[in-house]
Protein backbone atom coordinates (compact mmCIF):
# COMPACT_ATOMS: atom_id res chain seq x y z
CA UNK A 1 0.00 0.00 0.00
CA UNK A 2 1.46 3.58 -1.01
CA UNK A 3 2.47 5.97 1.40
CA UNK A 4 1.02 9.28 1.97
CA UNK A 5 3.12 11.79 -0.49
CA UNK A 6 4.91 14.48 1.28
CA UNK A 7 5.48 17.17 -0.77
CA UNK A 8 8.78 19.27 0.32
CA UNK A 9 9.44 22.99 -0.07
CA UNK A 10 12.61 23.95 -0.84
CA UNK A 11 11.98 27.50 0.17
CA UNK A 12 10.87 26.65 4.06
CA UNK A 13 12.56 23.63 4.37
CA UNK A 14 9.19 22.55 5.43
CA UNK A 15 7.47 18.57 4.76
CA UNK A 16 3.61 18.43 4.38
CA UNK A 17 1.14 16.29 4.02
CA UNK A 18 -0.69 16.65 -0.14
CA UNK A 19 -4.54 16.70 -0.05
CA UNK A 20 -6.81 15.68 -3.25
CA UNK A 21 -10.43 17.12 -2.84
CA UNK A 22 -11.45 14.56 -0.86
CA UNK A 23 -9.17 12.96 0.57
CA UNK A 24 -4.46 12.29 0.95
CA UNK A 25 -2.98 11.85 -1.59
CA UNK A 26 -0.74 8.50 -1.63
CA UNK A 27 2.52 7.87 -3.34
CA UNK A 28 6.24 6.36 -3.61
CA UNK A 29 6.78 5.19 0.19
CA UNK A 30 10.30 4.88 -0.70
CA UNK A 31 10.81 8.41 -2.00
CA UNK A 32 8.87 9.42 1.57
CA UNK A 33 11.26 7.27 3.57
CA UNK A 34 14.16 9.01 1.87
CA UNK A 35 13.32 12.14 2.60
CA UNK A 36 12.27 12.16 5.89
CA UNK A 37 15.50 9.82 6.68
CA UNK A 38 17.61 12.42 4.92
CA UNK A 39 15.58 15.42 5.98
CA UNK A 40 15.23 14.94 9.81
CA UNK A 41 18.04 15.94 12.21
CA UNK A 42 19.36 13.96 14.67
CA UNK A 43 17.78 14.74 18.48
CA UNK A 44 13.65 14.94 16.89
CA UNK A 45 11.73 14.40 19.66
CA UNK A 46 9.99 11.39 17.97
CA UNK A 47 13.49 9.36 18.19
CA UNK A 48 12.68 8.84 21.93
CA UNK A 49 10.07 6.50 20.74
CA UNK A 50 11.91 4.74 18.33
CA UNK A 51 14.17 1.73 18.37
CA UNK A 52 16.11 3.44 16.14
CA UNK A 53 17.10 7.04 15.76
CA UNK A 54 16.07 9.00 12.59
CA UNK A 55 17.69 11.58 11.35
CA UNK A 56 20.73 12.57 8.73
CA UNK A 57 23.72 14.91 10.08
CA UNK A 58 23.98 16.98 6.86
CA UNK A 59 23.13 20.19 8.77
CA UNK A 60 26.89 19.92 10.71
CA UNK A 61 28.07 21.05 7.19
CA UNK A 62 26.34 23.81 6.68
CA UNK A 63 29.56 26.27 7.51
CA UNK A 64 31.92 23.69 5.54
CA UNK A 65 34.24 24.73 2.70
CA UNK A 66 33.41 22.83 -0.55
CA UNK A 67 36.07 20.79 -0.47
CA UNK A 68 36.58 17.20 -1.25
CA UNK A 69 36.20 15.83 2.05
CA UNK A 70 33.05 17.34 2.82
CA UNK A 71 31.63 15.57 -0.31
CA UNK A 72 32.62 12.48 1.43
CA UNK A 73 31.66 13.27 4.83
CA UNK A 74 27.99 14.41 3.12
CA UNK A 75 27.92 10.94 1.25
CA UNK A 76 28.61 9.14 4.67
CA UNK A 77 26.03 11.25 6.80
CA UNK A 78 23.56 10.21 3.94
CA UNK A 79 24.57 6.66 3.97
CA UNK A 80 24.59 6.69 7.72
CA UNK A 81 20.86 7.67 7.48
CA UNK A 82 19.56 5.61 4.76
CA UNK A 83 21.64 2.27 6.42
CA UNK A 84 17.92 1.20 7.79
CA UNK A 85 16.89 0.38 4.34
CA UNK A 86 19.39 -2.39 4.35
CA UNK A 87 18.80 -3.56 7.90
CA UNK A 88 14.97 -3.69 7.87
CA UNK A 89 15.69 -5.29 4.60
CA UNK A 90 13.39 -3.01 2.91
CA UNK A 91 16.05 -2.73 0.02
CA UNK A 92 18.81 -4.98 -1.24
CA UNK A 93 21.27 -2.17 -1.55
CA UNK A 94 21.79 1.51 -1.32
CA UNK A 95 23.97 3.65 -3.32
CA UNK A 96 24.94 7.33 -2.87
CA UNK A 97 26.82 9.68 -4.52
CA UNK A 98 27.64 13.39 -4.35
CA UNK A 99 28.93 16.24 -5.95
CA UNK A 100 29.55 20.38 -6.57
CA UNK A 101 26.82 21.79 -8.67
CA UNK A 102 27.49 25.45 -8.58
CA UNK A 103 28.54 25.08 -5.01
CA UNK A 104 25.44 23.32 -4.03
CA UNK A 105 25.89 20.18 -2.72
CA UNK A 106 23.77 17.39 -5.08
CA UNK A 107 23.21 14.26 -3.98
CA UNK A 108 22.31 11.35 -5.85
CA UNK A 109 20.72 7.72 -4.26
CA UNK A 110 20.23 4.58 -5.99
CA UNK A 111 18.03 1.97 -4.25
CA UNK A 112 17.96 -1.56 -5.51
CA UNK A 113 15.14 -3.35 -4.54
CA UNK A 114 14.65 -6.96 -5.99
CA UNK A 115 16.76 -6.25 -9.26
CA UNK A 116 14.24 -2.94 -9.69
CA UNK A 117 16.46 0.67 -9.25
CA UNK A 118 14.75 3.33 -7.95
CA UNK A 119 16.40 6.58 -8.88
CA UNK A 120 16.51 10.25 -5.95
CA UNK A 121 18.28 13.05 -6.75
CA UNK A 122 18.63 16.02 -3.87
CA UNK A 123 20.47 19.53 -4.14
CA UNK A 124 21.44 21.27 -0.96
CA UNK A 125 21.44 25.19 -1.56
CA UNK A 126 23.27 26.97 0.80
CA UNK A 127 23.67 30.64 0.23
CA UNK A 128 24.66 31.52 3.52
CA UNK A 129 21.74 34.27 4.08
CA UNK A 130 18.79 31.43 4.93
CA UNK A 131 18.75 28.53 5.68
CA UNK A 132 19.48 25.36 3.07
CA UNK A 133 17.00 24.87 0.70
CA UNK A 134 16.30 21.38 -0.70
CA UNK A 135 15.39 20.83 -4.00
CA UNK A 136 13.86 17.76 -4.99
CA UNK A 137 14.27 15.31 -8.82
CA UNK A 138 16.66 17.90 -10.06
CA UNK A 139 18.63 15.81 -13.30
CA UNK A 140 21.62 14.62 -11.94
CA UNK A 141 23.13 13.13 -14.74
CA UNK A 142 26.06 10.36 -14.54
CA UNK A 143 26.50 11.43 -10.50
CA UNK A 144 25.90 7.76 -10.04
CA UNK A 145 27.98 6.51 -12.23
CA UNK A 146 31.31 8.66 -12.00
CA UNK A 147 30.47 10.86 -8.96
CA UNK A 148 32.11 10.26 -5.51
Amino acid sequence: MPDITIAFDGRTIRGDFVLTATDLQTGDDLQTSIIVSLFTEPGWWANAYERDAWGCRLLELRRAKHTRETLLRARDYCRQALAWLIEDRVADAVDVATEWQNDRLAVGINVTQASRVSQYSFVWDEDGATPPRYVLNLALPNLLSGGG
